[in-house]
């Protein structure tokens, strides 16, 4: 008999669906007022985030929203822009359904603005464990799939011209799946050159671990880019 609870993979989104629950992590809300610091004029991408969760949402038919860290892109987020930003955010989420959110690294006063907020170290869903990836995984997290996310995952291709483009990947193992990241503005860490985040080290073996592009393309092991530029 099928296990209804599988992690079923949305196509071409970073996001992932367990019995119901919508499954998403790194938004970072405010980070174009970051940029902005930077020289870069973007304009506030939340309202088109929250409308791709909306899509995402009905279409999966899901019941309730998790957000596995990073809802917040400072820790200490002292713009009003921002700080109303995520209210209204988070109020439209919950027009959806109930929104736990994971604690991450960016999360600081984060109860400010939602209710449910489970500790860095993450909880038991549904046999899984999910958690943001930054801590380390507890005990209580052994013999269970841990899903993380943290390192905004990616693998960059390069052309016969020499013309490089980065794409967002899943990483999955045979105890993990680390998730890639939904807001698009971000950088991540090149998995096929850069050294895992010292807690994932514990529970993902890069020599076995699988990577997929969101449309669930498989490209191999982490292992067969290592080295690769």
């Amino acid at each position: 008999m099928q296990n209804s609870n599988m992690p079923e993979f949305i196509a071409n989104e970073p996001a992932l669906m367990i019995g119901g629950a919508l499954v998403i992590a790194d938004l970072h809300i405010g980070i174009e007022y970051e940029l902005l610091s930077r020289g870069f004029n973007i304009p506030d991408q939340s309202w088109a985030m929250l409308g791709r969760i909306r899509k995402i949402f009905r279409e999966n038919k899901c019941r309730e929203i998790i957000i596995n860290g990073d809802l917040r892109n400072r820790v200490w987020q002292t713009a009003r822009p921002a700080q109303d930003g995520i209210s209204g955010f988070v109020r439209g989420l919950e027009k959806l359904g109930k929104v736990t959110v994971v604690r991450g690294n960016h999360d600081g006063r984060i109860e400010e603005y939602v209710k449910n907020v489970i500790p860095a170290t993450g909880f038991e869903y549904k046999g899984y464990w999910i958690m943001h990836g930054h801590a380390k995984a507890p005990a209580a997290a052994k013999n269970k799939t841990i899903i993380a996310a943290h390192i905004h995952p990616k693998v960059e291709f390069k052309d016969s011209l020499g013309g490089r483009i980065s794409e967002r990947v899943w990483i999955k193992s045979d105890h993990a799946i680390v998730m890639p990241h939904f807001n698009h503005l971000l950088g991540g860490t090149n998995v096929a050159q850069e050294e895992l985040f010292a807690p994932m080290r514990g529970y993902i073996d890069p020599k076995k671990a699988e990577l997929y592009l969101m449309s669930g393309l498989h490209l191999g092991k982490i292992s067969q880019f290592k080295g690769k530029k």
